[in-house]
């Protein structure tokens, strides 16, 4: 399948599914491969269950009251306001969450104010919240809400919240899963013992709605950065997997496709 939008939201795996193009052609199920330098070069790594979390983005905008840096008493400064709703948000996950529990939630943007000494009318933040358990998503969706209309309040602003609903988790169907790993170590390729599953996400798992779904991790290995001490992962502008993955994913995949036959009945 070649869909549009992988990386924003809406994103395009939700889009293949509303078109109805699945259903139209009875597919059986949905075979993806990833390649991951988490995951040690040569090996694959399937998984039964969830291997990547519902990602939700949110908007926060504090509205307060503009003026000069220098009679702070005759404004609402939205700055402070936001600095303690980021740092109240660190503490949901790790108060409000069962700690067996997988939950992250993280502030990627910041904005707000145009010089140095103008108190700006308002500021905002925006973010993501990983989870794997749907009370745990319901939970923290609320609870950011809470959080920043609460904290606005009481400091004399107003907070505005927008809470985008994203990619569900990602879990592999347990029959695709032990049938294609058996494929895998026919064909010689090295099975993960202890599955990769992070808090990532793919919206690859919305295919899941139509047919059972099975996403693979192709190990690239990973080298370090120049100071020696940080992993150049995925995204790194430096991250730039061999041929030989090529090779890997293209054997994965077409595993991937036997066991689905296999599942659907057609082999």
């Amino acid at each position: 399948m070649f869909q549009p939008r992988e990386e924003v939201q809406p994103c395009g795996g939700a889009d293949v599914v509303a078109s109805a193009a699945l259903a139209e052609h009875d597919i059986k199920a949905v075979i993806g491969a990833h390649v991951q330098p988490r995951v040690p070069a040569g090996v694959v790594s399937t998984g039964t269950g969830g291997v990547n979390a519902a990602a939700d983005a949110f908007d926060i905008v504090i509205h307060g009251q503009p003026g000069h840096g220098a009679y702070p008493h005759l404004t609402i400064d939205p700055i402070p306001v936001l600095a303690s709703i980021v740092l109240g948000l660190q503490e949901l996950v790790g108060r409000t969450i069962d700690p067996v529990h997988p939950a992250l939630i993280t502030v990627g943007k910041v904005t707000g104010g145009t010089a140095h000494n103008i108190i700006p009318a308002s500021a905002s933040l925006h973010g993501i919240i990983r989870t794997m358990h749907s009370a745990d998503q319901e939970h923290l969706h609320e609870a950011i809400r809470h959080l920043a209309e609460f904290s606005a309040r009481a400091r004399g602003a107003r907070a505005e919240v927008t809470i985008i609903v994203g990619d569900p988790v990602l879990s592999n169907d347990t029959r695709l899963v032990e049938t294609v790993d058996g494929l895998l170590e026919a064909a010689g390729m090295m099975v993960a013992h202890q599955p990769f599953r992070s808090l990532g996400a793919d919206d690859f798992s919305h295919y899941s709605r139509v047919a059972p779904i099975l996403m693979m991790f192709v190990g690239t290995g990973h080298g370090p950065t120049t100071d020696g001490r940080h992993e150049i992962g995925l995204h790194h502008p430096r991250y730039l997997p061999g041929e030989d993955a090529v090779h890997r994913t293209a054997l994965a995949l077409a595993a991937g496709f036997v066991g689905g036959a296999h599942i659907a009945g057609a082999l």
